[in-house]
């Protein structure tokens, strides 16, 4: 009985068969397909692109003005005043500065600029409309020294050598002068103000031709 079993034992080991291996199959990874990558390297290129923009941007130019003199408040703003520049500034600089490629020429300075110092918007005002020009003879003495185009006088009128009157009197107030000029051989000077549009009125003129003019500085 016992040989029987270990017979049988023996026949079931002899049916008993190891199963062959299955073959791993490799995991293929395409990159191309992964969006993380994909985002990846549109992030990277974006950068770079921006970064070129901005360097770019960053050493570009303007054309801005600086003053090309010392320059004094209340004087007309002509082209002489400045001189152009190409320069690179930060956004909030380059916003306050008087820009382009054209003279601005139009208005006074509204506060003193030396010389080579960049020029602001605020820099210049819109200054009234010229109007006609008085011209006055001064005698030396009766004017103030360093009296300049764009200065602001007031005009007064004293007896004269023929008059008869014993006072003088204001017959301009702050009159802008448009230019001033000394005479060759004399020493009286011209000054030439600006009296508005309408001009002067008979009686201005006549105390002037008639008496002591005194030119008084105002700002």
């Amino acid at each position: 009985m016992a040989s029987l079993n270990v017979l049988q034992d023996s026949h079931d080991m002899t049916e008993y068969t190891t199963p062959e291996p299955v073959a791993a199959k490799r995991l293929e990874h395409n990159p191309w397909r992964d969006k993380r990558v994909i985002i990846g390297i549109a992030v990277v290129l974006t950068s770079a692109v921006l970064g070129g923009l901005l360097s770019l941007k960053a050493s570009a130019t303007e054309t801005y003005w600086v003053a090309a003199r010392d320059l004094r408040a209340g004087h007309l703003v002509t082209a002489g005043d400045m001189r152009r520049i190409e320069v690179s500034v930060p956004n909030e600089v380059g916003d306050a500065l008087v820009a382009g490629a054209s003279t601005p020429s139009d208005g006074v300075w509204s506060h003193d600029l030396e010389q080579g110092t960049l020029i602001g918007a605020s820099s210049i005002r819109r200054g009234p409309a010229e109007g006609q020009r008085l011209p006055l003879r001064v005698a030396a003495g009766s004017l103030p020294a360093g009296l300049t185009t764009g200065d602001t006088v007031n005009v007064w009128v004293g007896p004269g050598q023929n008059s008869s009157e014993l006072d003088a009197r204001r017959v301009l107030t702050e009159v802008r002068v448009a230019g001033v000029a000394q005479e060759v051989g004399s020493v009286d000077t011209t000054v030439l103000v600006d009296v508005g549009e309408e001009g002067p009125t008979s009686d201005v003129i006549s105390a002037i031709a008639s008496g002591h003019v005194t030119v008084v500085h105002v700002r």
